[in-house]
């Protein structure tokens, strides 16, 4: 889950990047203004030949309309926009530097927007790339190589006279011992590094305060358990002496 959402976000980015470079999705470039004909440009050629006033059939045959091209009138050329594919393989990041000379489409404001958001979107992508390679390189070239130390005495640990657990207990100024925030009904009392000499491990029990407290809101008592953390111990079988 965390590798995925790292990763979703960088596409996200990456993504983004070449959107922005590729408005306005046309396809369309805008060629010099054509004052002139001139004779060493074949395009300014077939732009002189559009001079004029023409009937435009519409796309559905439905009819038409009257177009007039004058002389000095922006004329359009193809040109790819998309920098996914700009005929040379795909152009990695998405900045206004792949665009092939004559054929540029983005306004000056565009430019500074896809150089800030493309190189932005290569540094999250080899920040990303690195965090990967730096917890999977560990993984994938090296190998736990613990060797156990020391031997087995054959004493069990129930039996170990300074035995006790981790309980998770909260100290308070009022009480003399820490409150318990676990269920005491199932902690068998070797477990706890402390002992009252008056009161019952139970009397500590903060999750019985908390019962009967929430109970008066309404809430289950499988919610008020869950608000705690739990232990459970399972008392060993009784040792067996040497058979004689």
């Amino acid at each position: 889950r965390r590798y995925f959402f790292i990763m979703a976000i960088s596409a996200m980015a990456l993504a983004s990047s070449y959107s922005w470079a590729g408005f306005p999705y046309d396809n369309l470039c805008e060629k010099d203004t054509v004052e002139g004909h001139d004779d060493d440009n074949l395009d300014d050629d077939v732009f002189m030949n559009y001079v004029g006033t023409w009937d435009a059939v519409l796309a559905d045959g439905s009819g038409s309309v009257e177009v007039t091209v004058s002389e000095g009138d922006t004329s359009y050329k193809f040109c790819q926009q998309s920098l996914y594919w700009y005929g040379k393989g795909f152009n990695f990041p998405a900045i206004p530097f792949w665009q092939t000379e004559g054929e540029e489409w983005m306004t000056e404001e565009q430019e500074h927007l896809t150089t800030f958001y493309g190189w932005t979107s290569f540094g999250l992508v080899v920040l990303v790339c690195i965090w990967i390679l730096r917890r999977a390189i560990p993984t994938l070239f090296y190998r736990a190589n613990y060797e156990v130390c020391g031997k087995d005495q054959g004493i069990p640990f129930s039996s170990v006279v300074s035995i006790s657990s981790y309980v998770p207990q909260v100290k308070s100024s009022i009480f003399p011992y820490p409150l318990l925030a676990v269920n005491t009904e199932d902690v068998d009392e070797e477990l706890y590094e402390w002992k009252d000499p008056e009161k019952p491990y139970s009397y500590y029990d903060i999750t019985r305060d908390a019962s009967q407290v929430l109970k008066d809101h309404m809430m289950p008592e499988e919610e008020i358990q869950s608000l705690f953390s739990r232990i459970k111990h399972w008392s060993p079988p009784p040792l067996q002496g040497p058979r004689g």
